[in-house]
C-alpha cells in the first residue's frame, strides 16, 4: 500500500466512525423521548389512583418519585383504593427505567469504543509514511482490526436499535 492509499483509508474511517456515532446517537435520544413519553402514558393512565395516595401532590410528583413514595411507605395510607392498580404502575415504571438504563449504558460503551477507533485512525493517519516504509504485517494487521472493528459496529448498532 502506497501512503496515499493508507492516507484515504484512515480518513475514511475516522470520517465513518463520526457519522455513525452522529446517526446512532441521534436514534438512541428519539429512543429515549419515547421511553420517557411511555412513562407519562403510565402515569396518566392511572391518574385516579394517584389521587387517592398521594392527593395533592401527584401534580409536582415525577415517575421516580412515585416509586420511591410507593416503595417507603410515604403515602396516604387512609385511602383503601386498589393497592394491585399501584403495583402494577410501580411495576411498569421500574421497567421503563430498566430499558432505560440498559439503553443509556450500550451508547456508552458505543460511544467509548467508537471515539477509541476514530482516534487510532487519526494517530495511524499521521503514520502513514512510517507505516508505508515498514514491515507489511504491520497495515495488514491495521486493516485486520478495522474489518473487526467494523463488524463489531454493525453489532452494537443492532443492540441499541432493536427493540
Amino acid at each position: 500500500m502506497t501512503a496515499e492509499t493508507l492516507y484515504w483509508l484512515f480518513s475514511t474511517v475516522a470520517q465513518t466512525y463520526g457519522a455513525i456515532v452522529g446517526i446512532i446517537g441521534m436514534l438512541t435520544v428519539y429512543k429515549l423521548q419515547i421511553i420517557r413519553n411511555k412513562k407519562t402514558e403510565i402515569i396518566k393512565q392511572t391518574d385516579r389512583q394517584l389521587q387517592y395516595f398521594f392527593d395533592y401532590k401527584r401534580f409536582t410528583m415525577t415517575p421516580e418519585d412515585i416509586v420511591y413514595a410507593w416503595e417507603t411507605g410515604n403515602y396516604d395510607k387512609r385511602n383503601n383504593a386498589d393497592t394491585a392498580i399501584m403495583d402494577n404502575l410501580i411495576k411498569e415504571i421500574k421497567q421503563v427505567n430498566k430499558v432505560t438504563k440498559e439503553i443509556k449504558t450500550s451508547f456508552k460503551a458505543f460511544l467509548v469504543y467508537h471515539l477509541a477507533m476514530i482516534t487510532i485512525s487519526m494517530v495511524c493517519l499521521l503514520q502513514t509514511e512510517i507505516l508505508e516504509t515498514s514491515n507489511i504485517r504491520i497495515t495488514l494487521a491495521i486493516s485486520t482490526i478495522f474489518i473487526i472493528s467494523f463488524i463489531l459496529t454493525t453489532i452494537l448498532c443492532y443492540s441499541l436499535l432493536k427493540e
